[in-house]
C-alpha cells in the first residue's frame, strides 16, 4: 500500500507519550500515529454505518416504536 506524508500538530504531552512508548516496545512514532488514525477510522465509520442504518429503518413503514412507559416497564421487570 503506498504510504504518504501527513503533518499534524499535537500537544506537547500527547508527543512525548508516543515517544515514551515507541521507545519502550520499540516501534516508531509513524507507527502509533498511523495504528491509532486506522482504528479510530474504523471505529467512527462503524458506527456512521450503523447509526445511518438505524435512521432508514426509523423511516421505512415497517419500523416499530414502543413508547417510553412500554420500555420502563420492561426496565422494570427486568430489574425485579
Amino acid at each position: 500500500m503506498e504510504k504518504v506524508t501527513v503533518a499534524i500538530k499535537l500537544k506537547k504531552d500527547i508527543k512525548d507519550r508516543i515517544d515514551k512508548l515507541s521507545k519502550t516496545v520499540k516501534q516508531s512514532r509513524s507507527f502509533f500515529l498511523s495504528s491509532a488514525i486506522e482504528n479510530y477510522l474504523d471505529v467512527y465509520e462503524f458506527q456512521t454505518r450503523e447509526i445511518q442504518k438505524a435512521i432508514e429503518y426509523a423511516d421505512s413503514p415497517n419500523a416499530e416504536f414502543i413508547t417510553h412507559d412500554e420500555i420502563k416497564k420492561e426496565f422494570k421487570n427486568i430489574l425485579a
